[in-house]
């Protein structure tokens, strides 16, 4: 149960920030770790993805020695947020005062932040040590006995790019797995689940990523490219909610529109790529 005292539960995603479309999920109980079954959604992501190159941003919850280890070992390129935990804490703590750097970047436009790296590893002989960089910014009230800077720190497998063009490519990962939480919620319907039967929610959570799949390919494959940024509920109300009638005569079936329907070119244009789609997929 959650603090309303609602039942709550913990689903995960992995989304392709290209095409903003769902990848693979995992649905999760409520009190299930952040960190849960992580390096086994990965593994199982992994091989349906060969033949790709592929950059993996993930937040804190993907900060652990396995999901490293996957990692590595599919040939992935990676950052991933710190946990602020002691360990790393004391890392981050030790680098000297001249290695801070000043850091201008986008994220934090209203604090004097300041840049530096270090290395950091797991203590697992299968994880090689890796680089880790972090930020940091001067607390609003700081405490005359505590460290007076705010942190924020990132580990990457990205050697060759330099600290800023690290931490722009991390930051922009809510592109892709915010936006596709939000449709999924709103636009799906996963704010509300039918049960409380985990099998049965599970199975819900499945059928939405499926859902949301189609319409992602859709849109991609089918709609006009001023369409591409549109939500699931824009299209449903231009192309899906449609008042009309379904009609037979000469042996065929027909759809009969309304003459004022404003987006008949792009409803025709879609359903033409749609036939071709399939017919690819049939002869090809």
């Amino acid at each position: 149960m959650n603090y309303e005292g609602e039942w709550g539960y913990n689903p995960v995603a992995v989304t392709c920030a290209e095409i903003k479309t769902p990848v693979a999920g995992l649905f999760r109980a409520g009190n299930a770790s952040p960190m849960g079954n992580l390096a086994g959604l990965i593994k199982r992501v992994l091989p349906a993805l060969q033949g790709m190159r592929i950059r993996l941003r993930s937040d804190s919850a993907g900060f652990q020695a396995g999901v490293v280890r996957e990692l590595r070992r599919g040939g992935v390129d990676y950052t991933i947020t710190a946990r602020k935990d002691k360990a790393v804490m004391e890392v981050i703590r030790s680098i000297p005062a001249g290695d801070w750097k000043r850091y201008e970047g986008g994220a934090w436009e209203n604090r004097e932040t300041e840049m530096a790296e270090t290395v950091h590893a797991f203590g697992d002989a299968d994880v090689p040590a890796q680089r880790m960089i972090a930020i940091r910014w001067r607390k609003k009230e700081p405490d005359l006995f505590q460290d007076p800077y705010e942190y924020h720190a990132v580990v990457t497998s990205f050697d060759g790019w330099s600290a800023g063009v690290v931490m722009q490519f991390h930051r922009t990962r809510q592109d892709g797995s915010e936006n596709v939480n939000k449709e999924l919620s709103g636009g799906i319907g996963l704010s509300k689940l039918p049960c409380r039967l985990i099998q049965a929610n599970a199975a819900y959570f499945q059928v939405a990523l499926l859902a949301y799949t189609v319409f992602a390919a859709t849109r991609q494959l089918a709609l006009p490219e001023s369409w591409q940024k549109l939500t699931i509920k824009t299209v449903r109300f231009r192309l899906i909610r449609l008042a009309g009638v379904v009609a037979r005569r000469s042996r065929s079936m027909w759809l009969k529109l309304s003459k004022g329907y404003l987006y008949r070119q792009e409803f025709e244009e879609a359903r033409r790529r749609i036939l071709g789609l399939s017919a690819e997929l049939s002869y090809g």
